[in-house]
């Protein structure tokens, strides 16, 4: 949370986007999962590891875009 710089709204506990900020993952956290979704996001995005955009590159799956994050 501390190196994400998007605003986080404590009253209503979301974070607020703001163009050109960016999302940071931790690693520790996400530990053995492929996909997670952050609750505090009003956007409704799917989180997803490496390991699952390869494996959906792999089949040749369609139609999904990826947006790569800064992780610690």
């Amino acid at each position: 949370r501390e190196k994400t710089t998007h605003p986080f709204n404590d009253r209503i506990g979301r974070w607020s986007f703001v163009e050109g900020r960016k999302y940071v993952v931790s690693l520790k956290q996400t530990a053995g999962f492929h996909a997670w979704i952050d609750s505090r996001l009003t956007s409704g995005s799917v989180f997803v590891s490496e390991n699952f955009k390869a494996a959906m590159a792999a089949v040749e799956v369609a139609g999904i875009g990826f947006n790569t994050f800064e992780t610690i």
